[in-house]
């Protein structure tokens, strides 16, 4: 039954189901993006000799996300 109604959301949709797509469209392209930058920042600052400078890297990122989702409630 699900099957059958997504279907028909995604063939036929309603306003307000277009405009629900497209939220989720957008919101899963951003975080895509920021996936992304996230990777080429880790990448940019690795070298392949110098792994425990990584996890630092890595660490640094982590607890700014961290405090950044406390900050916001989310945590």
């Amino acid at each position: 039954m699900a099957l059958i109604e997504s279907t028909r959301a995604r063939l036929h949709p309603t306003p307000a189901e277009r405009l629900a797509l497209a939220l989720a469209t957008g919101i899963s392209v951003g975080v895509a993006e920021r996936m992304a930058r996230r990777a080429q920042r880790l990448t940019d600052a690795c070298t392949a000799s110098d792994a425990a400078a990584l996890e630092d890297v890595a660490a640094t990122h982590r607890d700014r996300e961290h405090a950044r989702a406390y900050l916001l409630g989310i945590r």
